[in-house]
């Protein structure tokens, strides 16, 4: 996979690579994880996979297209979602997806939308499949997984097979290496101390080099002459 381009596009090609993968070498552990998104979908027609398609009144991050259904998916690398930009997201669906049956939003993130904005969309959800939407379109369905919700499901479902695996391995080691499966409580930072580690314990204090990322995690340990302290 690659580790180039805007982190947030990368994430979000990465994840569209990963699932052509996944439907193309383990087809039955796909259709499993797909129809837990949302039951009922035809998987047997074309399915296509679009980054930042525009649209008449946003950008999703990805849209994924099948026969008779269509997934808006926007990822956020933070914590944020914008009430304002998934409502446009849902004006796309009676705009120009309309004739899908099964409409569903996606959204990905670390650790999940926040339940106030949760709260906001399902209403503005429900607004728009009353007021929109007739039985025979179909009804807008939210799905919100973490990156680590998306990993678990598709280990779930997928039915190891080797080509697979390979490729799901590395998915995995990308989602490990940008920190977006929401670990940093199970890791310990071990830095090292050398003549500060008195002091440093003294006073319950560790000044970072102002030259090394500013990451955080649960725990620190300080290492000196072969010993990591906690």
């Amino acid at each position: 996979f690659p580790r180039y381009h805007t982190k947030e596009n990368m994430i979000t090609s990465t994840i569209s690579h990963m699932l052509e993968m996944f439907e193309i070498l383990d087809e039955k552990g796909f259709y499993g994880f797909m129809r837990s998104l949302c039951p009922g979908m035809d998987l047997n027609s074309e399915i296509c996979y679009e980054l930042q398609k525009k649209g008449k009144s946003s950008v999703p991050d990805a849209v994924i297209h099948g026969g008779d259904f269509v997934i808006l998916e926007e990822t956020k690398l933070d914590t944020y979602f914008s009430p304002k930009q998934l409502e446009n997201h849902l004006k796309l669906f009676y705009d120009e997806y309309f004739n899908k049956r099964y409409k569903v939003l996606l959204t990905l993130s670390v650790k999940g939308i926040s339940e106030d904005v949760k709260r906001e969309l399902d209403k503005k959800i429900s607004e728009v499949n009353n007021r929109f939407l007739k039985p025979e379109d179909g009804y807008i369905l939210h799905k919100d997984l973490t990156f680590k919700s998306l990993i678990e499901s598709i280990e779930e479902y997928k039915s190891n097979k080797k080509g697979f695996d390979f490729i799901f391995e590395d998915f995995k080691s990308l989602f490990r290496e940008e920190f977006l499966l929401n670990e940093r409580e199970f890791i310990l930072n071990a830095q090292a101390a050398g003549g500060s580690m008195e002091k440093n314990k003294e006073l319950s204090l560790f000044y970072f080099p102002d030259t090394k990322a500013n990451i955080s995690y649960k725990y620190l340990g300080l290492y000196k002459e072969k010993n990591i302290k906690i």
